[in-house]
């Protein structure tokens, strides 16, 4: 045989064993990442739920439904090799028949620092049994002291303020929500809470400020493990940046309502929004606007500080322009003034600052939501003027009259259409 024959021979059996190599690959790909997905419910593996985390999770009062098969994934949420995509941890899904978010509220890094926090004040190794260990840590003094706001101050931004009265009513809607009264809560559903409190307060926010009483927030549903369900909003406002201008005009001024009815509002709560992203807004099928990531806004009791009465506690409070060079989404606030003050603007400040006028700094989205507008406003010059005036006011307290009058020019757009 001649020595190219061989030769011939040795490569074409290597390409052989190549080609078989690759498409058992192939086949084992398809199994475990096509496949499998689509033929095994996810949703009922108490692992990928995080229910076997708890009772450091945000709750069980959903893991019925996730285990009967009642909450099903749609398209690509199925694929967990999809996942290295997934910043957010965000998956979407059908719940009898309604088209629903399935959110962790965190990335996995946080999950592990929490766990490494229980295991710490446990007194136990880095690596300890968190069901357990969650029992007799750091969530147990605080329970001990009775969910006062002295024990849970600084747990997140939502108690950053606390007061008595905000306590009692995130309990109340917190047990309302699982059908009991507060003082029925067991132990085990306290650390629910407070897991859920310290690591991302945002299903607590959905609960004591719901959509059903008028607050721009989505649908909360429950949670199993470390698995929270919530209404899903058609589209984030970052799709709608090259609207039309109406349309535009429209969601901004939604957006001025929301900070209106989120600082002045008959619940005598403030909320103020610290973290304005396009992301961080929704818009539903029906064109309404919600805010769907609530992590770090902060409540301010106003009865507390009627009742307090801090020093200078019922003069107007103007939040400072800062121009944030260099910086992406960058808003600045004082928290101490936020407490203290009855009638401040940093929510007029933070929508016109972060998302309407020209300083608005997101990447890839310049000059602010209401971008290129028409001649006509242009000429007219008075909606830049407002702009301006309740982003970076020249007048003392300018942006409380400013943020007013955006609104009602912009509602006149609108009548004018």
């Amino acid at each position: 045989m001649s020595l190219r024959m061989k030769q011939f021979r040795r490569f074409f059996s290597g390409w052989r064993v190549r080609r078989m190599c690759a498409f058992f690959f192939l086949v084992i790909f398809f199994y475990c990442f096509i496949f499998q997905p689509f033929s095994y419910n996810q949703l009922t593996d108490t692992t990928f739920l995080g229910e076997d985390k708890c009772p450091a999770c945000f709750g069980t009062d959903l893991c019925e439904e996730f285990e009967n098969g009642k909450i099903l994934f749609k398209y690509s949420s199925r694929l967990r090799i999809l996942d290295i995509f997934n910043i957010k941890n965000v998956y979407f899904a059908m719940y009898e028949g309604m088209d629903v978010a399935l959110k962790r509220l965190g990335h996995n890094s946080e999950f592990d620092q929490l766990d490494r926090w229980i295991c710490e004040t446990g007194k136990e190794g880095p690596q300890c049994h968190i069901p357990s260990v969650t029992y007799y840590s750091n969530f147990s003094r605080v329970i001990y002291e009775g969910l006062s706001p002295r024990s849970m101050v600084d747990m997140s931004d939502m108690v950053r303020c606390p007061s008595q009265r905000l306590i009692d009513r995130v309990l109340e809607k917190y047990a309302e929500h699982l059908g009991k009264e507060p003082e029925e809560l067991s132990y085990q559903e306290k650390l629910h809470f407070l897991s859920t409190l310290k690591f991302n307060p945002e299903p607590l926010m959905l609960q004591t400020f719901p959509i059903t009483e008028g607050w721009p927030f989505p649908f909360y549903f429950g949670a199993c493990g470390r698995l929270t369900v919530v209404q899903k909003c058609e589209k984030t406002l970052g799709s709608y940046y090259s609207a039309s201008w109406l349309k535009r005009v429209d969601l901004a001024l939604q957006m001025m309502k929301i900070a209106e009815d989120l600082t002045n509002n008959e619940a005598e709560f403030a909320l103020y929004l610290t973290d304005l992203t396009y992301d961080n807004f929704g818009v539903t099928s029906d064109g309404n606007l919600f805010i769907i990531d609530v992590e770090n806004v902060i409540v301010v009791d106003k009865q507390k500080i009627k009742t307090d009465k801090p020093k200078h506690w019922d003069a107007r409070y103007q939040s400072d322009f800062d121009d944030c060079l260099g910086m992406s989404s960058c808003l600045s606030f004082d928290v101490s003034a936020l407490c203290r003050y009855l009638h401040t603007d940093h929510n007029y400040y933070a929508v016109c600052r972060n998302m309407l006028s020209d300083y608005a700094s997101e990447r890839g989205k310049p000059g602010g939501f209401l971008h290129s507008p028409p001649e006509t406003v242009v000429r007219e010059g008075r909606l830049q003027q407002l702009l301006e005036e309740c982003a970076r006011p020249e007048t003392p307290f300018g942006r409380f009259d400013a943020a007013k009058e955006l609104i009602e020019l912009l509602g006149s757009y609108l009548k004018e259409r």
